[in-house]
C-alpha cells in the first residue's frame, strides 16, 4: 500500500475513534444532567414535604389550642352552673322548711313551694350529670359530694315542710267550734308527748323503750291510742304529727344544718380543683 492509502486508513480510524468519544462522553454528560435533575426533584419533595409537615403542625395546633380554649370554656359554664344550681337549692330548701315552721305558708301556697322545690333538685340533679361529663374525674368526685348534701338538704327540708305544715292544720282543726272529740284527743295526747320529751334530746321514736323515760314512754302509747277514733282521712296527718311533736322533726333539723355545712366545705374544694383544671384566676371568675 502506497502512502496515500495509509493516510487516508490512518484518517479514517482517528474520525471513527473521535466519533465513539464523542458519544460517550454525550452519555457521561447525560448521566450526570440526569443525577443532578433527580436530586433537585429529592430536594424538592422533601422540601415541599417539610413544608407540608410544617403546615400541618400549625393546623393542629391551632386546632388543639382552640378545643382547649372550647373545652376550658365549656367546663367553666357547666361549672359556674352546677354551684349557682346548689345555691339556690339550699336558699329554697331552708325558706320552705324555715317558713312552715313559722307557719308562713298558705294552705293555697304549699304545693306550689314544694314544686319549686322539686325544680331545684331536677336542676341540680341535671348540672350534676353534666359535671360528670365534662370531668375531669377528681372535679367531679367534688361536685358529686356537693350534690349528695345538697340533695340531703333537700329532702330533709321536704320532711320537715311536710311534719310542721301537718301540726299547724291540726292545730287549725282544734280551733274550729266543731271539731271532733276524737281529733282534740288526739291533739291533747300530742301536746303532752311534746311536753314531757326533752329539748334536744333526739327522735324518741328511733329509740328503744328502755332507753326512754317512763313519762315518755306512757306519752307515747296515749298518743298511739288516741288515733284509734281519727278519721281515715286525718291517719297521713297523724304520721306527720307524730314525727313533729316525737322528735323527728329536730332530728331533720340538725342533719340538714350538717349537710349544709358539709356542702360548704365541699364546694371550697370544688373551686379549688375547677381552679387547677381551667387555669389562670380569671378563668373562673365567676365560680
Amino acid at each position: 500500500m502506497n502512502v496515500e492509502g495509509i493516510t487516508a486508513l490512518v484518517a479514517a480510524g482517528a474520525a471513527v475513534l473521535g466519533v465513539g468519544g464523542a458519544v460517550l462522553v454525550g452519555r457521561w454528560q447525560l448521566r450526570a444532567a440526569v443525577s443532578a435533575a433527580q436530586e433537585t426533584a429529592r430536594a424538592g419533595i422533601v422540601q415541599a414535604e417539610a413544608t407540608y409537615r410544617a403546615a400541618l403542625d400549625a393546623a393542629r395546633a391551632t386546632g388543639n389550642e382552640a378545643h382547649a380554649q372550647w373545652l376550658r370554656s365549656s367546663r367553666r359554664d357547666a361549672y359556674a352552673a352546677f354551684l349557682l344550681a346548689a345555691g339556690r337549692a339550699l336558699e329554697v330548701a331552708g325558706h320552705l322548711a324555715d317558713d312552715a315552721r313559722v307557719n308562713k305558708v298558705p294552705p293555697n301556697q304549699r304545693d306550689a313551694r314544694t314544686a319549686e322545690l322539686d325544680a331545684q333538685i331536677s336542676q341540680l340533679q341535671n348540672t350534676a350529670v353534666i359535671i360528670s361529663l365534662e370531668g375531669p374525674d377528681d372535679v367531679a368526685l367534688h361536685a358529686d359530694g356537693i350534690a349528695d348534701a345538697a340533695l340531703a338538704v333537700c329532702y330533709s327540708a321536704g320532711e320537715q315542710f311536710a311534719c310542721r305544715v301537718a301540726w299547724h292544720d291540726l292545730k287549725a282543726l282544734v280551733s274550729e267550734d266543731d271539731c271532733p272529740e276524737s281529733i282534740k284527743r288526739y291533739y291533747w295526747a300530742a301536746v303532752q308527748l311534746r311536753a314531757v320529751r326533752e329539748h334536744g334530746s333526739g327522735d324518741v321514736w328511733r329509740r328503744e323503750e328502755a332507753d326512754r323515760s317512763d313519762a315518755v314512754n306512757a306519752a307515747c302509747q296515749a298518743l298511739q291510742a288516741s288515733r284509734i277514733g281519727l278519721p281515715q282521712g286525718l291517719w297521713k296527718v297523724a304520721d306527720q304529727v307524730d314525727d313533729y311533736v316525737g322528735g323527728t322533726d329536730e332530728t331533720l333539723a340538725w342533719d340538714r344544718s350538717e349537710m349544709v355545712a358539709r356542702c360548704q366545705s365541699r364546694r371550697t374544694q370544688f373551686i379549688d380543683a375547677a381552679r387547677t383544671i381551667l387555669g389562670p384566676p380569671e378563668a373562673v371568675a365567676s365560680l
